[in-house]
């Protein structure tokens, strides 16, 4: 258990990291995101955390994708411009938009106690999503816990993953090795397009709210406006 909640921490910061430093790029990146070399016992958990997740970014906007049974739909946009965060959540039957400022964002996701890597590089090479990519070994430790990341990176692409900030290249595959199972990141496309401003605004069916509201509505406490 203590291993899936550091995961989930992971996966958290690393997705919102690459999506709203994503400032030299338009387009879209899609990824999958799979758990491997799983026990039998823990199939279920291999598919609720299963997922594919596509990320449009433009200028100072990115919005990123990702949909399982354990998260239902979620859809978080950033715009620097406006140091603001939505994160657009569909579970239930309910449609909620929790606005927050990017710092507040990131202190509550915790990037403010992100674990540090420290780095190998290799001479290993391999195309992932059509581009070159380069090998590095991250090393992990976080509260007890130790870990190693496999990192393909495309050094034709400049690197917006902040979590990632010290990998000389975009990482487009990478892999994080647990006690008893893998997270298996995977891009599956790299696409350079232009990527409407629709995709950056929260959807009309969505109800906006502060990230004190939503968690006064967590608790029961919220009624709405």
């Amino acid at each position: 258990m203590k291993n899936l909640i550091l995961i989930s921490s992971l996966i958290c910061v690393m997705l919102f990291s690459s999506s709203i430093h994503a400032q030299n790029f338009e387009g879209k990146i899609k990824m999958k995101m799979e758990v491997v070399d799983v026990p039998k016992e823990m199939e279920q958990m291999k598919a609720m955390m299963e997922s594919t997740i596509t990320t449009y970014t433009k200028g100072k906007k990115s919005r990123l994708e990702m949909s399982n049974s354990m998260t239902g739909n979620t859809v978080v946009i950033s715009d620097l411009t406006k140091n603001e965060v939505v994160m657009c959540m569909d579970m239930m039957g309910k449609k909620t938009a929790v606005v927050s400022n990017t710092e507040e964002y990131k202190t509550k996701n915790g990037n403010e106690s992100n674990p540090k890597m420290e780095y190998t590089s290799t001479n290993e090479t391999k195309i992932v999503a059509g581009h070159v990519c380069k090998k590095t070994i991250a090393k992990i430790a976080h509260e007890g816990e130790k870990m190693e990341m496999e990192i393909w990176y495309a050094p034709d692409i400049q690197n917006t993953n902040l979590e990632m900030s010290d990998v000389p290249g975009m990482p487009l595959e990478y892999s994080m090795k647990m006690d008893q199972f893998t997270m298996h990141f995977i891009a599956s496309e790299v696409a350079v397009e232009s990527v409407p401003d629709s995709k950056f605004e929260i959807p009309a069916d969505y109800e906006r709210m502060t990230s004190e509201e939503f968690q006064k509505q967590m608790s029961g406490g919220y009624k709405g406006k």
